[in-house]
């Protein structure tokens, strides 16, 4: 088996997780159309969100 270290496997994950965030936060933004800057302060938050997501998959 292919061992990583825990700050690999975080960043793996933490980066396909942005991907799944922004694809489905843009599909948002089509729908409802929200202000620029609402978006920017979105992705602050869903990327902190990733993170944590990503840190409790590689425990």
């Amino acid at each position: 088996m292919l061992q990583i270290s825990n700050d690999t496997c975080i960043g793996i994950i933490y980066e396909i997780y942005r991907k799944v965030v922004a694809v489905s936060s843009m599909a948002l933004q089509v729908q409802k159309q929200a202000p620029q800057n609402d978006h920017v302060h979105q992705g602050n938050r869903s990327s902190l969100l990733c993170y944590q997501l990503a840190r409790l998959e590689c425990r």
